[in-house]
Order: C-alpha cells, then sequence, then structure tokens
C-alpha cells in the first residue's frame, strides 16, 4: 500500500516539482554557456557533466525529495471520525435550529470529509419538521474580500457554496475583518479561549501577542456551531480541519464562550427581533 501511495504522489508530482525546474535550468545553464562562455561552449557536454553541475542537479533532486516528504506527510493525513459525526446527528434529531460559523477558507469546504460533515446537517435540514439551519462566513483577512472578486481566486468555490445553500433554504452569512474584530473585543479573555481565538495557556499579555502576530489564523480557530434543543436547552460543538477533519460537542465548562460569540454573531447579522439576516451581511447574495 505504501509503494501504491508513493506511486501516486509520484505520478502527480514528478513532472512539475523535478524534470520541469531540472529541464530549465539545464536550459539557462546551456543559454548563459552560449553567449557568455564560448570557451565552454564547444566542450558543452562535459561542461554540463562537471563536478560543480552534478552537484546541482543532486541539490535540485534533494529539494524535489524534501518537496514529496512534505506532500506525504500532508497527503495522508486524511481522517474522519464517524463517531464524531454520529453524535452530532444524534443531537440534530433532537434540535430545532444551528446556527454555525465558518471560517475555512472557500477550497477547503469541498474536501471530501467536510462535504461528509454538511451532509450530516443538512440531512436534519431535509427532514419534515421544521429546522432553521444558518451560516455565517468570517472573512478574516483583509485580503479576503478581494478574493472574492476574482474566480481563479475564491469566487469559483464560494459562488459554487452559494450554490450548496440557497436550494436548501439555508442562510448565509458572512462578516469582514473590522466586523469579526469588534465581536471579539465584546468577548472576556476567558470566552476567547473557550472559542480557541486565544490559546488555552499563558498570562494575558503573551495571549494577545500572539493573537495580534496571527489574527487571521486564530480566526480560522473559531469554528463553533450552537444547536437550540426542542426542550429549550442549548448544545455547543466545534468544527476544526487542519488535515484531520474534526468534530466535537463541547464540555459545560467552555459552552458559555461559544453562546456568547455565536449571540454576537446574531446580534450583528440578524434584523431587528427576527432571525433573518440583514442583506449587508446575505451571502446568498453577494454575486
Amino acid at each position: 500500500m505504501l509503494y501504491r501511495i508513493l506511486g501516486r504522489i509520484f505520478q502527480r508530482h514528478v513532472i512539475f516539482h523535478l524534470f520541469i525546474p531540472l529541464a530549465i535550468g539545464i536550459a539557462v545553464e546551456v543559454l548563459y554557456t552560449r553567449i557568455f562562455d564560448p570557451n565552454e561552449w564547444k566542450n558543452l557536454f562535459q561542461h554540463l557533466l562537471s563536478g560543480p553541475r552534478i552537484a546541482l542537479y543532486i541539490g535540485i533532486f534533494l529539494a524535489y525529495l524534501v518537496v514529496i516528504g512534505i506532500l506525504i506527510r500532508h497527503e495522508t493525513r486524511v481522517f474522519l471520525r464517524q463517531t464524531d459525526l454520529y453524535a452530532l446527528s444524534k443531537k440534530l434529531e433532537a434540535a430545532r435550529s444551528v446556527f454555525v460559523v465558518g471560517t475555512m477558507r472557500f477550497p477547503e469546504w469541498f474536501d471530501p470529509a467536510v462535504q461528509v460533515y454538511l451532509a450530516t446537517i443538512f440531512e436534519r435540514k431535509l427532514k419534515a419538521d421544521p429546522f432553521q439551519y444558518d451560516r455565517v462566513l468570517l472573512l478574516g483577512s483583509h485580503s479576503a474580500a478581494k478574493d472574492l472578486a476574482v474566480d481563479y481566486l475564491d469566487g469559483y468555490q464560494a459562488k459554487c457554496l452559494i450554490g450548496t445553500h440557497r436550494p436548501l433554504g439555508i442562510g448565509l452569512g458572512f462578516l469582514e475583518r473590522d466586523q469579526i474584530e469588534k465581536i471579539l473585543a465584546a468577548m472576556t479573555r476567558e470566552e476567547k479561549m473557550a472559542i480557541g481565538y486565544y490559546p488555552s495557556r499563558g498570562y494575558e499579555w503573551i495571549q494577545k501577542i500572539f493573537v495580534w502576530a496571527f489574527t487571521s489564523h486564530r480566526i480560522r480557530r473559531t469554528a463553533v456551531g450552537v444547536m437550540e434543543m426542542k426542550d429549550n436547552t442549548m448544545v455547543a460543538f466545534r468544527f476544526s480541519k487542519r488535515a484531520i477533519v474534526t468534530v466535537k460537542l463541547e464540555p459545560a465548562k467552555t459552552q458559555d464562550g461559544c453562546f456568547k460569540f455565536v449571540e454576537l454573531i446574531k446580534n450583528e447579522i440578524y434584523e431587528a427581533n427576527t432571525t433573518n439576516i440583514q442583506p449587508a451581511y446575505d451571502f446568498t447574495h453577494y454575486y
């Protein structure tokens, strides 16, 4: 099986990460020799097989092995705990609504494991009894809106994401960086730790410096969902995709932070005294 994995990765990447860099490097070396080094041009074959050039070829090959090692580590760390989804599915059966905060980059929404996660909630939406399902996307970087304007960047995937939500009547809102920071400013340190925005350990001043340096990355960790149950209780869960997809129901000690975060977002995007997303925050009409 290992050989099949290696074969698949080599098949997909060997041309772009080894053959093309090596061919271009040799072509540039030949062109340089032809123009600037006529003496070596007369012995081009020996020149290309000299010690320094052999060292260069070996360096390119070693660089390729490093790249392949990184790709192997990334592409083989694919996992989805079905027990996580089963626990979420059982909770959804007794829920009357779910509000989910989405923090992934747009191409990540179409990862197979993420599609299974979405299908778990879609299944509950398609059942006969009324069920409200709203999602808000956090555009955590200042350049995110610009990327949405270009299909090659995020525009194409964003339009497809809208296409998977709108036909099912799923609310899809969005918040940009400045609005997200305003909401986070209204939360305590403990609440920010509960949603993953602050690291779980360390002095507060260290946490603030760390978050300041990696704000966009920390916003991506705030993927929170809150279910309102038919018995009027609430349940929070966290979603994570860092190669391995996990869905975790939150313990009581961290649920209050999740509830506060979602409540602040609802207050920002919903029309007053309703559960309708304001037009200014409605992502289904972004395009």
